[in-house]
């Protein structure tokens, strides 16, 4: 996998009020962990950050993370926070990890081709999942993981266990579904209580009508005098 790398500055002040300020001056407070290392609190920038993010396998990508110029540490971006109001990342983490050590990361899942239960069966695909999360080395990580889907009829259903194992270990659960065809649905016509019932007879009366040769006969209620 292609690394990247990200300039990040070690920040001292903690606190909501402190983290907001660097938000607005464009930054990301952030923290740095990993095994046998304290964490380091520092910040990065929103728009290289946002930029890194860009793709759909942003979070599996290895960062050289430069550090205040004097320090480079090899991470992966564990979580994001993001304000579920405006959209914006509030914060991030980053897991400091070595080369030789299998790390758990989530992959994304590509769909490959047309189920045939939907083109020639009229069916419909629902995608369930579209990460999974593999164990391997850093350098092994792969883009994403390709799953053949053309063969699927209506009522089918993938599971990650249909993954393809090369190079890594599937950790999520195997029985997890991941998409499944579905028939077409078939709407109905609703009608009112009673309708049904209504229109059978008025369809009852009409058959005895034109068996007879006889125009039904019309009643009508007898005014007051």
């Amino acid at each position: 996998m292609k690394e990247i790398k990200l300039k990040a500055l070690v920040r001292d002040n903690k606190g909501k009020g402190a983290a907001r300020k660097l938000r607005a001056d464009g930054f990301v407070p952030g923290v740095a962990y990993g095994e046998g290392i304290d964490p380091i609190l520092l910040s990065v920038s929103t728009y290289d950050f946002t930029k890194l993010l860009t793709g759909a396998s942003g979070h599996a990508r290895i960062i050289d993370l430069d550090i205040d110029g004097r320090d480079t540490k090899k991470v992966i971006v564990k979580e994001v926070q993001m304000d579920p109001v405006i959209k914006k990342i509030v914060s991030v983490d980053f897991k400091v990890i070595a080369m030789d050590k299998e790390i758990e990361v989530m992959v994304p899942i590509v769909l490959v081709g047309t189920p045939d239960g939907v083109k020639n069966g009229g069916g419909i695909l629902q995608t369930i999942r579209r990460e999974v999360e593999i164990a391997c080395l850093p350098d092994s990580i792969p883009e994403n993981i390709e799953l053949d889907i053309a063969e699927m009829g209506i009522g089918d259903t993938m599971h990650f266990a249909d993954l393809a194992d090369k190079g890594f270990k599937i950790t999520s659960n195997p029985k997890v579904s991941i998409c499944t065809v579905v028939a077409p649905t078939v709407v109905k016509e609703r009608r009112g209580p009673g309708e049904g019932e209504a229109a059978e007879g008025e369809e009852a009366a009409g058959a005895e009508g034109a068996e007879d040769g006889k125009e039904p006969e019309v009643i009508a209620e007898k005014k007051d005098e």
